[in-house]
């Protein structure tokens, strides 16, 4: 007898898309309480936004309240639970979506280790609408294109990012965020000059936080990430030097040469060829 063939179960899409979602109402005393730690499936986040009454939220270990008008982001099969307090005697309302994808899990842990988890929303904020608009996609009825979905969902973590970044910069001090804006984007053309004059402070002031916090000055970590950028540039494409030096953050091709001279002891070119030997 003839062996059938083994057919391959097709992979799956990478488009982020809703795996789950719900509007949920929970009356006093009614029971709820949800662990992470199995919960699956492994690719799949969550965001929950309290539409009526406050939520307990546990994460590593520190207790925080999700208020009414905040949401709270978390990923599955992670040490996090959230739960409702059995002696409350208010109702409890919530909107959760449980999204799915390649990558949400670290654009997740990102804006979590970043900002933290608890995202403040009011009534015209953007990732709200984007929330209840894709509440209302995700219905089967509507046969929602995987396309159409992925772009609205990609939409809804942006819009979560700018809200985190946006609390984040209300509540911290102007010179740590001088200090992020170096570290997030070290390949800028500003001057260290300008970056503390953007924010407030002045050049001293960062260099001395700066290396408190980094251990290395301001100006040679930025150099030190430039030519980490210059060297991978030279060795893994075929780019122009001038091309090089712009693309990592020098400039110039002259200063971009006068740095791999100091730090490496041969020019582009000759690293470039030592690279290809």
């Amino acid at each position: 007898m003839a062996q059938l063939p083994i057919i391959e179960p097709s992979s799956e899409p990478p488009f982020w898309s809703v795996w789950s979602y719900g509007w949920d109402t929970k009356m006093p005393n009614e029971h709820y309480d949800w662990s992470n730690h199995n919960r699956g499936p492994h690719q799949s986040v969550c965001i929950q936004y309290n539409v009526q009454g406050s939520i307990n939220y546990i994460e590593r270990g520190h207790h925080f309240t999700v208020t009414p008008g905040q949401a709270f982001i978390f990923s599955y099969l992670e040490d996090t639970r959230y739960y409702l307090s059995p002696e409350r005697d208010e109702l409890y309302e919530c909107l959760w979506l449980n999204l799915h994808g390649a990558g949400l899990r670290e654009h997740w842990h990102y804006l979590r280790q970043q900002f933290g988890s608890i995202i403040t929303l009011d009534e015209k904020s953007p990732t709200l609408r984007s929330l209840k608009q894709i509440y209302e996609m995700a219905a089967p009825r509507l046969n929602t294109s995987q396309l159409v979905m992925a772009t609205a969902v990609y939409r809804l973590v942006m819009q979560i990012a700018d809200d985190l970044h946006a609390r984040w910069q209300r509540t911290e001090p102007p010179v740590d965020q001088a200090i992020e804006q170096l570290i997030q984007y070290p390949t800028g053309t500003w001057s260290l000059k300008s970056v503390a004059a953007r924010f407030g402070v002045s050049r001293e002031h960062l260099t001395r936080r700066f290396n408190e916090k980094m251990g290395i000055s301001p100006g040679q970590y930025l150099i030190q990430q430039k030519l980490q950028r210059a060297l991978i540039l030279l060795k893994e494409t075929t780019l122009p030097i001038t091309q090089v030096a712009e693309q990592s953050g020098f400039g110039t091709s002259h200063t971009l040469i006068r740095q791999m001279q100091t730090a490496q002891g041969m020019s582009p070119t000759e690293y470039r060829q030592s690279q290809q030997s």
